[in-house]
């Protein structure tokens, strides 16, 4: 069975997405999925995260870049939580907003991962106490990028606070997230 399916940049859409399902849904040993920037739009999303519900050996999944909608939150946070093996995940550049933090949360039962990669979301102020609560799960995490994302002050101090019990961390990218000078102070405690 196929264990990697590459299909980034390809602007399938949601017509090709949905063609593909039966890939996704007859694969269930399948350990990587890229569908990164193919425009799949909600409906789309929507479809390929159920499909992904049926799988429980994935271990890496980037869908960045897809234009989807809020409505996309509810079934990518089921797809995660039956992927205990989840490692490194991808979602930059879909506006999740808000309904974001119900996939962090998933993320938070999690303890395998260890790329995470959500920029561009603009989830807001209220991501804070969940991308804590992933970073503390997930004590192995080498990469962390959360820009523009508005956590604002109180977040980012309790995000770097966590961070400074992460040994493993190679890569951060906090940026465009309207921080004060106090951010700095924790950050530079936690990278040492």
């Amino acid at each position: 069975t196929l264990k990697f399916l590459n299909m980034d940049k390809n602007q399938i859409g949601e017509e090709g997405g949905v063609a593909l399902l039966s890939v996704i849904s007859n694969n269930i040993d399948l350990q990587e999925l890229h569908f990164d920037s193919n425009k799949l739009g909600t409906a789309g999303g929507v479809r390929v995260a159920q499909a992904l519900q049926s799988i429980c050996s994935l271990k890496s999944l980037n869908l960045g870049d897809n234009m989807f909608s809020q409505d996309v939150s509810t079934e990518l946070a089921a797809a995660i939580k039956s992927n205990k093996c989840l490692e490194l995940l991808w979602l930059q550049g879909n506006n999740l907003q808000s309904s974001a933090v119900v996939i962090l949360e998933a993320l938070s039962e999690l303890s395998t991962l260890k790329v995470l990669n959500m920029n561009n979301n603009q989830i807001g102020r209220e991501s804070g106490d969940a991308l804590v609560s992933v970073i503390n799960s997930n004590i192995e995490l080498k990469e962390l990028r959360f820009v523009s994302n508005e956590l604002g002050t109180a977040g980012g101090v309790r995000v770097a606070q966590a961070l400074q019990s992460i040994c493993t961390l190679k890569s951060l990218d906090l940026g465009d997230n309207i921080f004060s000078q106090d951010v700095s102070s924790e950050l530079a405690a936690a990278i040492k």
